[in-house]
């Protein structure tokens, strides 16, 4: 199974204008996931998806394969999807985001492996909250799980609990998904249901249209770069490894 990894990138961010070229200690962000997939031997091929000439420049200037796509698009997966379509070439996709810095070799190597199952659409990597904080943060996408799938996910806190929030287990969602053909047809051919646009969530438009998502849970050590404060956040976490 030839599996490839893109990378979704807009320079209109609605929160933080221009993420994917912010500097993080000397380069783009966009460049530390793309590395990270690069040095993979079992991954066919790593790309950049964008609509923006300033990230195409970007790209050309530090020798990273991209795929220039429509500005229409309302989600990165959606942008994936045609991006997948173009190559033509591989069986399955891992969507990377480009603000997640801290995109390791073992996250993506498990969704690589989740995809080579026959009986697996979907996947989706998922964290345990660890800063309560985040549980009521409208900006983490929190999931709601079985023993094998995700049931659904909300920028609420799911599932509602009466007891203190420390003796309870939250998830959330994070930035890398894995895709086989028919769940990326989804995104290519069905517009957004209800809950997407509700909730702001793309995801969501699998579980509408009854595609079953499985789930690996995995630790990130740093932060998806979502604000300027973020930003600063990473790069103290790189001067330390530093």
């Amino acid at each position: 199974m030839k599996i490839c990894v893109i990378i979704p990138c807009r320079y209109d961010s609605v929160r933080f204008p221009g993420k994917p070229l912010k500097d993080l200690n000397g380069k783009p962000l966009l460049f530390y996931p793309y590395q990270t997939a690069k040095k993979l031997k079992f991954i066919s091929g790593v790309y950049i998806a964008t609509d923006d000439q300033r990230i195409v420049k970007k790209c050309i200037e530090l020798k990273l394969h991209y795929i220039k796509t429509s500005n229409k698009h309302l989600t990165g997966s959606d942008r994936v999807a045609e991006a997948f379509f173009k190559l033509r070439k591989y069986d399955a996709v891992i969507n990377i985001q480009g603000d997640e810095p801290f995109t390791s070799k073992s996250i993506i190597r498990k969704c690589y492996f989740y995809l080579k199952k026959k009986n697996i659409e979907a996947v989706h990597a998922i964290s345990k909250i660890q800063n309560h904080g985040d549980i009521m943060n409208t900006g983490v996408v929190k999931v709601a799980i079985n023993k094998k799938e995700i049931m659904y996910c909300s920028r609420q806190a799911i599932p509602y609990t009466q007891n203190k929030f420390s003796n309870f287990s939250f998830y959330r969602a994070v930035g890398i998904y894995g895709f086989k053909k028919k769940s990326l047809n989804t995104y290519k051919n069905r517009t957004q249901g209800y809950l997407e646009k509700t909730e702001s969530i793309e995801l969501l438009r699998l579980l509408e249209n009854n595609i079953k998502v499985n789930y690996f849970i995995e630790n990130i050590k740093g932060p998806a770069i979502d604000t300027e404060n973020d930003l600063d956040v990473a790069k103290k976490i790189m001067k330390k490894r530093k």
